[in-house]
């Protein structure tokens, strides 16, 4: 089996003022060819590196940015750092070392350098006299492309862009936090699997359609991201190792054994109260490793995933376990902080009784009711 792989060289424009600046710049890049599918950004193993350009110049408050352009030093170039921290830590000392020598009046000359990272500096591995020491010049079986109307179908680059390219992360991370109100974190997190942004629509949608209250409806979108990354992303991390073997490439949502339309229905079911948010993790689990393509309601229904919510049917456990632990009452009858602790453990094993089917805050409530009719003369502060 023979490969083919694209070598792609990107060249930004020399507007960075900083060594954090730098960092989020290739951050920046290195998502946004994660997102479009062009590389996997794996910059410990090769994937994308990193040549570093750095020059200083002195300013004050009056210096412009076409003054610090053309007033910069030589260009000294760091070679293949293979980290965000790396181009960080490099940037930082080479502006450092550059500007000490600049006080002390030895101005640096064109430079290649490679960064020490267990010493955390830059040595020199070349000096460059000239534009002809970067080897500038052309390729002859390397053509020049030719972008016009002709190579995009008819369609000038702008038209063709929008048709051809997926949403980009900003886009999307701005679309989510308008549309869904969703946080600048859970957004951030959510697009940064690309595929898992459609995962998330299709969620939200399905949830909504199994719902009719407002105050449901406003929170399926946070109800969706929480899931979605707390335990999606868990059960698909775990699956990754898998993935990889098979198909040579980590594990995106798109490869994931839970669809969008079963964490909506999941989602439905938790905001509708009739599974407490520990079932909707535990059912997750089940449809993603045991259960897989089966209907939510279905499996939630066999393994006996069901809140229950109904007073009645509370109050008849929390009076089964009242009477059962004759002892227990007999110090809660005590009053002050014998009652206090007793409550908790009673309401402990009410919530065994119920197989921990129970709805947590409607069960306090209810047992509080219990005791109080059982009990009325207790001090309970």
């Amino acid at each position: 089996m023979s490969w083919l792989f694209e070598l792609q060289e990107i060249v930004f424009y020399p507007d960075l003022r900083s060594a954090s600046d730098a960092a989020v710049a290739v951050e920046t890049l290195r998502n946004l060819l994660r997102h479009i599918g062009t590389c996997d950004g794996k910059m410990e193993e090769g994937s994308l590196r990193c040549d570093l350009n750095v020059s200083v110049t002195p300013i004050d408050d009056n210096t412009q940015d076409q003054d610090i352009l053309r007033n910069t030093g030589h260009r000294v170039e760091v070679k293949n750092l293979n980290s965000l921290r790396q181009v960080e830590q490099a940037a930082r000392y080479e502006a450092a070392r550059q500007a000490d020598a600049f006080a002390n009046g030895i101005p640096t000359g064109q430079e290649t350098r490679t960064f020490d990272v267990k010493r955390g500096i830059t040595t020199l591995i070349r000096n460059k006299e000239g534009t002809e020491d970067y080897r500038f010049m052309p390729e002859p079986d390397l053509p020049p492309v030719v972008l016009d109307n002709d190579a995009f179908g008819g369609m000038d680059m702008q038209s063709f862009l929008d048709v051809a390219l997926p949403e980009l992360p900003q886009d999307a991370r701005e679309r989510l936090q308008k549309e869904y109100r969703l946080s600048a974190y859970l957004a951030g997190v959510v697009t940064g699997d690309p595929t898992a942004i459609q995962f998330f629509d299709i969620a939200v949608q399905e949830a909504r359609r199994h719902l009719n209250d407002d105050t449901q409806l406003q929170a399926v979108p946070e109800a969706v991201a929480n899931l979605l990354i707390n335990e999606l992303f868990a059960l698909k991390r775990e699956n990754d190792s898998k993935i990889k073997e098979t198909l040579g490439v980590e594990n995106p949502t798109e490869f994931s054994k839970i669809s969008g339309e079963q964490l909506g229905e999941i989602v439905a079911l938790l905001l509708e109260e009739r599974i407490s948010a520990t079932m909707a993790k535990q059912l997750l689990k089940v449809l993603h490793d045991e259960e897989i393509g089966k209907g939510v309601r279905q499996v939630a229904e066999e393994r006996g995933f069901k809140l229950v919510t109904d007073r009645e049917e509370l109050a008849k456990i929390c009076y089964d376990v009242v009477s059962s632990n004759p002892e227990e009452m007999e110090r809660y009858r005590m009053g002050g902080k014998y009652a206090t602790k007793i409550k908790k453990f009673l309401l402990g094993k009410a919530m065994a009784a119920s197989r921990g089917n129970a709805h947590p805050e409607r069960l306090n409530e209810v047992l509080a009711e219990v005791l109080e009719e059982v009990a009325p003369d207790v001090d309970r502060q």
